[in-house]
């Protein structure tokens, strides 16, 4: 018979799947790929992409009953086929997959069973064969057969002879000292060699054995399904042989699973075997199996409960390992609705365990050596012990499990260290291994971390053993010995600080707010008040923690995060009197006591700076320089607040000079020191000690005013010391001729724009009163002269041009402050006026454009209706005077004015339409920016006299 073509078997193929029912056309498909496959010798028939559906389809010749010539040696090739290659063994039975899913559509359930249980009994024969001719000499193609007996879990589970013959394979490679590599794959076979009865085989198996999230690797669900149902029915019945807890409650299981003939282990290796594979899964891939087995869980710790020795450690180990991956809500209702077993009765049992506890013994007098290499190598040795923790953490729904962390925490904090028996450095693992669960879950999602009122769902634990965690960073505990336990526990309270600091400014918003709301309502005051029914914010929940970190001199760590987070915690100004007289009784008292909490700590801060000051005089200068680069940011925030007893300790440290050289008495005195001395001398040698880091610095200072002012806690006064400080750093900052210097102006530039946006914005909605005016009265006048500062200083061309060129600044975010900038000026000049600097705002119109304008390629985009209105008068307050210099300013070019409607997703936008010109364009001479009308207009400044604010939705405080 002439051999077919492959476009003639594919033609073929077609009409065969057209009419599957259609004996003639099959027996002509049949014939013609039997000439093609075997008479035409091909080499490979699966993993060739053309040719594998029609290998695929010639299974079909396997139903025959009547064998015959054909038929045989079609089976002798097929079998001869894949001893040669490794790729198409794998095609084979993925092929037997789909086509089994493609008959059970054609044929009935049972036929199809009988059909491929026909062609897997043929595999299991033909594998045992080739693995006794292998053994009997030819080594080579053992390895081939052993890839395919490890290809599919149904070779193993539930063909007896196979399973030995690959065993005994093994076995003989092992003892001739050629011990076989099935490379890179993880093939289903290894997963159950890893548990089988065959310790040499098994640590062989485990050895072989790839994680399955390697991209290395290919691994079916379904196989590892049918692996871990054939050993957990075999677990159940041990367990429960009478009543064996179900598998699936859904029962979607292997139809074979209780006719496995494989010999799983019984004894201590199967939890090592079990832990080492759980170990290797991916999340996704133990997810997928918990999917289908429910019942996992269940079993291994209804059998976990009966092991000792180290079975229990590794039982232990596998049962984390598998509820990592489970489904939060579902675990533990299940065991403790089948076992009587919770969460926290399962965190006692474990730790009173003897197993675990007698890790944390030992035998004989141990050196209380607590460096981190002598830790690091317990810890490998305390891993049994440990190594559950984190999963169990994950496994819980909290808050509701929070009784299970809790006693987690007294165990592994107090209980294994209060027994004698515990050497000090296992106690030290203990201790950090506590600390990190608190840690992480200070890191949860607050739906996770808080309770109902909205406190930390381990705040009471704290404020019990806070104590505990002071004494140690304090120097007061054998344990600050060590420099992992001291770690542990700074960024443990480096946590608790930002926590705190978190919930109290979002305490401070609602306060405000309900303040406000009260102060504007109509109705009756007592008949509002009933309206908040809810218990005041907490404030400062962690007060012994700060009081402790400013009393005594510790480490640079430590002084770090006490002097950072003191520095958000007193850049805002209290709410006014005339405000908090608005709100009800209990709230009142929770803020007066808040107060007059800051007011301690400010006292303790004080003192706090006064030794550190002290204590850097005796430093090298080296060490001085370090220690300022590490607090510097803090400092300067300390300039910027309203606590104006900082300021001196603060300036002398970032001066370097001494705390009594009275040289700054003068900053303290003068409430208002813009142009002082005093201050420009402070900031030229700051500048000078310190470089551009201080611009930087007064940068992000200037985004916490802004964030202050956007969500309702008062800023005036850091708003006006951050000005005065700016103001003179960039005037000191024109000496440095540094690129670098540009750009950090540049940056500055654009973030006070945004906080003059904001204070904008704060004072034309419902601000905050004080003394029957406007808390930011006075600082925005202070706001507004550094910015003019800063565009006759330099020129605003520079800054486009840093904004453009830089790889520190973005220049999309830039420009939208200034964008945002110019939008509420224009809104606050539609309005009364409050805060009377109309006059400032047209000046600040004419500096912005007349540097826009020499910047070519720039426009700025503005709603036609709103500056027509402004300068006809028929919208705000402008004089004659005003309105004819805003007619000139917007008649520029740089201003072009669309219709309010094309416009109003973004008010007011500045874009670049030629940037190439904007490289080219010469330098320009800003200091005679003057407008159409003639003069500058001087502004005097004020002294500030007092905050307002939406709560806020995202961090003050910047991410560890």
């Amino acid at each position: 018979m002439e051999v077919p073509t492959l476009a003639q078997l594919q033609a073929l193929l077609r009409r065969r799947r057209q009419n599957v029912l259609d004996n003639d056309i099959t027996l002509e498909f049949l014939v013609k790929s039997t000439a093609f496959f075997v008479d035409g010798k091909e080499k490979c028939w699966w993993c060739v992409p053309a040719k594998r559906p029609i290998a695929t389809e010639m299974l079909h010749i396997f139903s025959i009953v009547e064998q015959n010539s054909h038929t045989d040696g079609y089976k002798a090739a097929l079998a001869e086929q894949l001893m040669r290659c490794t790729s198409c063994i794998g095609c084979y039975y993925e092929s037997k997959a789909e086509l089994r899913t493609r008959y059970l559509q054609i044929y009935s359930a049972g036929i199809v069973d009988d059909f491929f249980l026909g062609i897997e009994q043929w595999d299991a024969n033909r594998i045992v064969q080739s693995f006794n001719r292998a053994m009997a000499g030819n080594s080579s193609s053992g390895l081939i057969v052993l890839f395919e007996a490890l290809s599919s879990a149904a070779n193993l589970l539930y063909h007896p002879d196979v399973a030995a013959a690959t065993i005994k394979y093994i076995a003989s490679r092992i003892d001739a000292g050629s011990t076989p590599n099935i490379g890179t794959r993880l093939l289903p076979g290894i997963i159950a060699l890893c548990l089988c009865d065959d310790m040499r085989i098994q640590q062989w198996a485990c050895r072989s054995l790839k994680p399955v999230n390697s991209k290395h690797t290919q691994i079916s669900t379904e196989s590892i399904v049918d692996v871990f149902a054939c050993l957990l029915n075999m677990m159940a019945h041990r367990a429960s042989p009478k009543a064996p807890y179900a598998l699936s409650s859904s029962g979607a299981l292997p139809p074979r699973v209780d006719s496995s003939t494989f010999l799983f282990a019984t004894d201590s290796s199967l939890w090592s075997g079990l832990r080492i594979v759980l170990g290797k899964l991916s999340d996704q891939t133990k997810q997928d199996l918990l999917l289908q087995l429910d019942g996992f869980p269940v079993i291994i710790l209804k059998l976990l409960k009966a092991l000792t020795g180290s079975d229990f450690a590794d039982g232990l180990r596998a049962f984390a390992g598998i509820i990592y991956a489970a489904e939060r809500q579902a675990v533990w209702p299940k065991i403790s609705q089948i076992l009587g077993i919770t969460p926290t009765d399962f965190a006692s049992f474990v730790l009173k365990h003897k197993v675990i506890r007698g890790h944390f013994y030992s035998d004989t007098t141990e050196s209380e050596d607590l460096s981190d290499d002598r830790l690091r190598d317990l810890h490998r040795r305390l891993k049994p012990a440990l190594e559950w923790v984190l999963p169990f953490i994950h496994s819980l729904s909290l808050p509701d499990d929070a009784p299970a962390v809790v006693a987690l925490l007294n165990g592994l904090l107090y209980s294994i260290r209060s027994d004698p028996n515990v050497p000090l450095a296992r106690a030290a693992l203990a201790v950090v291994t506590g600390v990190g669960v608190i840690t992480h879950c200070f890191a949860l999602a607050p739906g996770e971390k808080c309770l109902a009122d909205g406190s930390f769902v381990l705040g009471k634990f704290l404020d019990q053993r806070l104590q505990t965690f002071i004494d140690i960073v304090q120097n007061r505990d054998p344990l600050s010995r060590s420099e992992l336990v001291m770690d542990s526990v700074e960024e443990l309270i480096d946590k608790m600080l930002r926590e705190d600091l978190s919930d109290t400014l979002t305490g401070v918003s609602t306060i405000s707010l309900a303040a406000q709301k009260l102060r504007d309502n109509s109705s009756p005051q007592s008949q509002f008040e009933t309206e908040l029914v809810e218990d005041p914010p907490t404030l400062i929940r962690f007060l012994p923690l700060w009081t402790a970190l400013l009393t005594d001199l510790l480490n640079t760590n430590i002084a770090k995060l006490a002097l950072s987070a003191t520095s958000y915690f007193l850049l805002f100004d209290p709410l006014p009197d005339d405000l908090v007289e608005y709100l009800p009784a209990s709230w009142r008292k929770v803020y007066d006591c808040f107060e007059k909490d800051r007011s301690d700590i400010l006292v303790l801060l004080k003192q706090y700076l006064d030794e550190v000051a002290v204590s850097l005089e005796d430093r090298d200068t080296e060490l001085r320089m370090e220690f300022e680069r590490i607090v510097f940011d803090s400092l300067v925030r300390f300039l910027a607040s309203p606590a104006k007893s900082l300021h001196h300790a603060s300036l002398c440290i970032l001066r370097g000079v001494s705390l009594d050289s009275g040289d700054d008495d003068d900053i303290d005195n003068n409430p208002s020191p813009l142009g002082d001395m005093a201050l420009d001398m402070a900031c030229y040698e700051i500048l000078k000690r310190h470089g551009s880091q201080l611009l930087h610095s007064l940068t992000e200072v200037t985004n916490n005013c802004k964030f202050l002012v956007n969500y309702s806690r008062p800023a005036y006064s850091s708003s006006s010391n951050t000005a005065l400080l700016a103001r003179t750093t960039v005037l000191a900052v024109t000496d440095r001729a540094e690129s670098e210097s540009t750009e950090a102006v540049a940056g500055l530039f654009f973030a006070f724009c945004d906080l003059l946006g904001s204070i904008l914005k704060a004072s034309s909605a419902n601000a905050i009163r004080a003394d029957g005016r406007g808390i930011y009265t006075g600082s925005v006048t202070v706001v507004f002269q550094t910015v003019y500062s800063m565009l006759n200083t330099m020129e605003c061309s520079d800054f486009v041009r840093a904004a453009k060129g830089s790889s520190s600044l973005d220049e999309n975010e830039a420009f939208h402050k200034l964008s945002n900038c110019v939008s509420e000026m224009l809104n606050y000049l539609e309005g009364s006026d409050k805060l009377k600097v109309s006059a400032d705002i047209v000046k600040a119109f004419g500096l912005i454009a007349n540097g826009l304008s020499i910047s070519p390629g720039i426009k700025m985009l503005c709603p036609r209706e709103t500056v027509l209105a402004l300068v006809q008068g028929t919208r705000g307050c402008l004089s004659p005077k005003l309105r004819q210099s805003f007619a000139d300013i917007t008649d520029m070019p740089v201003w072009e004015k669309r219709a309010y409607a094309n416009s109003k997703s973004r008010p007011v936008q500045i874009i670049f339409d030629d940037e190439e010109a904007l490289a080219a364009a010469d330098d320009y001479d800003l200091s005679d920016i003057l407008g159409a009308n003639g003069e500058i207009i001087e502004i005097e400044s004020s002294p500030a006299t007092g905050p307002t604010i939406p709560l806020a939705t995202s961090s003050l405080v910047p991410a560890a």
